[in-house]
C-alpha cells in the first residue's frame, strides 16, 4: 500500500522540480469541484538566455528555486505545478477574489526574491468553468500584462 502511494506521488510530480505536473490538473479539479478555485498562471522571463548564457545546468537550478518561491506562496491546500519548461501554474484551493489578489501581491511583492524574473496573469473560476478553461483565462491576462510591459518599457 506504501508503495502504491509513493507510485501515485511520483506520477504526479515534476522529476526536476519536485512541483507538481500536469498529471495533478484533473486530480485538483475533482478535489476541488464545488469549492472553486484560482489560478495564477506564470512564465519565465528570457529564461531561454539563462540556459544559452549560462548553460542548462545553471536553468535546471533556477527551475528549482523558482519552484521554491512558488511554494513559499502557496497556502495549505495550494498546489504549485510545472505545466512544462519555463510555464507554472499556482492553483488556489476554494480562493475567493481577495485570496487570488492576496497571493498575487505576495508574488509581486516577493519578485526580487525570485531567481529570475516571471509575467503572471490570474483568473478565478466563473460558475461552472472547467480548469483548464479558468488556466487559459489566466494565461490570456498573463500574455497580455506582458506584452503591455514589453511595448510600454523604454528601448
Amino acid at each position: 500500500v506504501r508503495e502504491s502511494r509513493e507510485l501515485q506521488e511520483q506520477s504526479v510530480r515534476d522529476a526536476l522540480t519536485g512541483s507538481y505536473n500536469r498529471r495533478k490538473l484533473e486530480a485538483f479539479e475533482s478535489a476541488q469541484r464545488d469549492a472553486g478555485w484560482g489560478v495564477v498562471n506564470i512564465d519565465l522571463d528570457h529564461f531561454k538566455q539563462v540556459n544559452d548564457r549560462q548553460g542548462h545546468d545553471q536553468g535546471d537550478q533556477v527551475l528549482i528555486e523558482f519552484t521554491r518561491f512558488l511554494d513559499r506562496c502557496a497556502g495549505m491546500g495550494d498546489a504549485v505545478v510545472r505545466l512544462g519548461g519555463d510555464e507554472f501554474a499556482l492553483l488556489l484551493a476554494g480562493a475567493d477574489e481577495a485570496r487570488l489578489q492576496e497571493v498575487v501581491a505576495k508574488l509581486s511583492d516577493g519578485s526580487m526574491q525570485a531567481p529570475c524574473a516571471f509575467s503572471m496573469g490570474s483568473s478565478l473560476r466563473e460558475e461552472g468553468e472547467s480548469l483548464s478553461a479558468t488556466l487559459a483565462r489566466a494565461d490570456s491576462r498573463m500574455y497580455s500584462v506582458r506584452a503591455a510591459t514589453r511595448t510600454s518599457a523604454p528601448a
